[in-house]
């Protein structure tokens, strides 16, 4: 799975570039190092398996790191860039809401904007330390990917959402590397 990848990657070419946003260079050990101390973070709230997460980010390095932890975690993600995307795609099965600080505090987001679903807030402290130490090697007991579920509004203007499985991805991205 991409999450394996990426720490395979992490050990083979630790510093060659994964990422690039905001002309801020992310190697693959960094990378490996965000999604790892996210998913440990979030690995202790418990969030259930096989559920929705919303990923409320503009920052499209945050929704990397945020969205790949999750996934390791064995929920499904979709990522919107504020709360009233999230109402309007009325999504269903929603575990949770993930955002960051920074976002929590630019677009003011409350945990009563979606009644009865937990907030989770990644403290910005979290990822102090991801540009030097060890590389993390991938958990041995990690559920199967959860899927990521993409919107777009295509030539019709009005919203799909169109679910990727984990295991299909999975599939998808081995056949592109075998070609």
């Amino acid at each position: 799975m991409a999450f394996d990848d990426i720490y395979r990657w992490a050990t083979s070419q630790p510093k060659k570039a994964a990422m690039i946003y905001n002309s801020q260079t992310f190697s693959y050990a960094t990378l490996a190092r965000g999604i790892e101390a996210t998913r440990r973070f979030l690995e202790r709230l418990s969030p259930p398996a096989g559920k929705v997460t919303v990923v409320v980010v503009q920052n499209i390095a945050d929704a990397w790191v945020n969205a790949h932890a999750l996934r390791a975690l064995g929920l499904t993600t979709i990522c919107v860039p504020n709360i009233t995307t999230a109402r309007a795609l009325q999504i269903r099965n929603v575990a949770c809401i993930v955002t960051t600080e920074v976002e929590q505090h630019s677009h003011n987001i409350q945990k009563s904007d979606l009644p009865g679903i937990p907030l989770i807030v990644m403290p910005s402290a979290l990822y102090a330390n991801i540009f030097a130490g060890e590389i993390p090697r991938p958990p041995v007991d990690a559920p199967s990917l959860g899927g990521h579920i993409l919107y777009t509004s295509g030539t019709t203007g009005s919203f799909k959402k169109v679910l990727m499985e984990g295991r299909i991805e999975d599939a998808r991205n081995e056949a592109r590397a075998l070609s």
